[in-house]
């Protein structure tokens, strides 16, 4: 058995690597998000050039993923193509990684079905190179790290796993939710591990249960803003569920004193934690040298925290009355998964074919939406159904499938919080792949999924799901993938295809550098893409928008004679200000209009 192994899991994982590769290549230059591209690709810009995120200019993410961005520039030519060679390589060494964590829990046949369902629900639906995408490939590969971790208990792979938790931090803060997900589960471990004693180590419980309280309060502070019934339902349900079970895990069990408790936590969260400090240590010494370390966290958090209290109420995640039925059919799968009749050929074939039905309906523009909620609203479900079975077993669990299983539910239900506060469909493909991880550990640690055709036939519906483009269907840009056949002819394209119905972006950067006498421009209201586009440069330090002072400054000392307007943004922090577009009528009378742009110049 032990030597076909090898050749089956090699060609398994063959074809779920070359199978991706194919699926997400074809789709490299097709679309984009103007705003995205234009924010990625400016900033690593600048960094090539010699700048340092935060200090020398706004950044809105951490700033880490610029200098990655800038040496795919250097690698493969400035362009916005470039950008996508980068994350696609990385997408790459990704897909192998879920395989590995999938095949702990299936046989590699099922394994590759599991990844490559991974795949249609994540990357290629938006193949731009956002740092959600890096934060979902590291956090991956963390988990990869701890599985590791739980079967030859070396503390190396704690490291690995921080260093993964301090990359994704410098990609984008939100990394922070990839080390609250090992943080809780190193506490759910060290329960695990504690032997049965005579003392109850109350002050070991009276400082891990304020630290739980800590998160689900700092978690509430942050959602708060946005706060309805479908924010607490994805939000809020899935880490006080996981809190919970800590609590309930310490009420039913008597346990070794305080001090040899907090040993053993730290045996378990020092490596981990010099791991993450590690990359973020040497990262921070770039600003260390120039002195603008405190410049650098106040733009990190405080405009990181202005940023998210700008954009909460702009949308809201589905509430309960939207969720009522896709959540009804998401348990009656479950319960065919779970359930004793779940491996009879004919309870099988119903389902199947009642699958099939809601796969040929969901080519139906009003079914479509339902088939969609019914994947985005099943992290919680699957959070909560994991609780209550490990809460319910946990006497007489099997340790490994018990720690597994909460590695991949803790991370399914701590990185779902990047769909906050901006719960659109794209969001839910960040972290689709963890969910699903935890629902196949979740079905694995009860019963063999090897024997479990209900399983499979819902493994296959997902897939279906996700190739036919139910995701892809509600990304909130369709220039994204239907129409995009107009290529755009500008040099730093890097042949993107776009909307053939709005090709203007080649007459508006031949305007803008007709009119830069100095090779000076403000491009207002969202449209960093412009700066990357025409090669022109900013007076300001903001490529999204400049405060007003900054903009009029530089447009009465004569250095600014060139502005341009995005008339509709989609993500800016508010319209043109009537004070600052009457200066520039009045400063640059001349005047014109391509698309959703106002150009304003001597």
């Amino acid at each position: 058995m032990k030597t076909r192994a090898l050749p089956i899991d090699t060609a398994a994982l063959s074809a779920t690597v070359l199978a991706s590769a194919v699926y997400a290549g074809r789709l490299l230059k097709i679309g984009w998000v103007p705003s995205d591209e234009g924010t990625l690709a400016t900033s690593a810009l600048r960094v090539l050039q010699g700048q340092l995120p935060q200090r020398d200019f706004s950044e809105i993410y951490t700033g880490g993923l610029s200098f990655f961005h800038a040496f795919a520039f250097r690698w493969f030519g400035v362009n916005l193509f470039s950008l996508r060679i980068a994350v696609f390589m990385l997408f790459l060494c990704w897909v192998p990684v879920v395989y590995f964590i999938a095949r702990k829990f299936l046989s590699p046949w099922w394994a590759a079905v599991a990844a490559l369902t991974a795949v249609s629900w994540s990357y290629p639906n938006y193949v731009a190179a956002m740092p959600s995408w890096y934060n979902l490939f590291l956090a991956t590969f963390g988990v990869a790290a701890l599985l590791r971790f739980i079967e030859v208990r070396r503390r190396r792979w704690l490291v690995v796993a921080g260093v993964c938790g301090g990359l994704s931090v410098l990609v984008k803060v939100i990394g922070l939710y990839d080390v609250a997900t090992v943080l809780l589960w190193l506490l759910f471990m060290e329960q695990s591990e504690a032997e049965a004693g005579d003392e109850a180590g109350g002050v070991y419980k009276a400082v891990c249960g304020s630290c739980l309280l800590l998160y689900l309060t700092a978690l509430v502070v942050m959602i708060f803003p946005q706060l309805r019934d479908g924010e607490a339902y994805h939000f809020l349900l899935p880490s006080f569920c996981l809190v919970g079970l800590l609590f309930w895990r310490e009420r039913q069990r008597s346990s070794r004193r305080s001090a040899q408790r907090f040993v053993t936590l730290l045996r378990l969260g020092v490596p981990f934690l010099l791991g993450v400090a590690a990359p973020v240590i040497v990262y921070l010494l770039l600003y260390v040298r120039s002195g603008s370390v405190g410049m650098f966290f106040h733009a990190v958090f405080f405009s990181a925290g202005s940023r998210l209290s700008g954009l909460a109420g702009r949308t809201h995640a589905p509430g309960v009355a939207f969720l009522a039925y896709p959540l009804a059919t998401m348990a009656l799968l479950g319960v065919a998964v779970f359930a004793g009749w779940a491996r009879s050929w004919k309870a099988t074939a119903i389902v199947g074919a009642g699958l099939l039905a809601v796969l040929a309906c969901s080519a139906i523009p009003a079914q479509l939406q339902d088939t969609w909620l019914m994947a985005g609203g099943v992290t919680p479900l699957i959070v909560a159904a994991a609780v209550v079975v490990m809460g319910r077993a946990q006497r007489v669990c099997d340790g490994v499938g018990e720690q597994r299983l909460m590695l991949l539910v803790c991370a399914a239900a701590v990185c779902s919080l990047v769909q906050y506060p901006l719960p659109y469909v794209t969001y839910f493909c960040y972290t689709a792949p963890l969910t699903l991880l935890a629902a196949v550990a979740l079905v694995s640690w009860r019963h063999s999924p090897s024997n479990n055709r209900m399983l499979a036939v819902v493994l296959v519906f997902f897939l279906g799901l996700g190739a036919m483009g139910v995701v892809a269907k509600h990304v909130f840009n369709p220039d994204l993938h239907v129409g995009a056949t107009h290529a755009l002819e500008l040099p730093r394209a890097g042949g993107l295809r776009v909307d053939a119905t709005t090709p203007h972006y080649e007459e508006l950067i031949a305007l803008l550098q007709a009119h830069a006498a100095n090779g000076v421009m403000y491009a207002g209201n969202d449209c960093p893409q412009l700066y990357f586009l025409s090669g022109l440069k900013n007076p300001t330090r903001d490529d999204t928008g400049a405060p007003d002072a900054e903009v009029l400054a530089a447009l009465r000392s004569g250095e600014l004679g060139l502005v341009v307007f995005n008339d509709e943004p989609f993500f800016a922090s508010g319209r043109v200000s009537a004070e600052l577009r009457a200066a520039v009528v009045a400063e640059l009378p001349q005047t014109a209009k391509v698309g959703v742009f106002s150009v304003y110049w001597r």
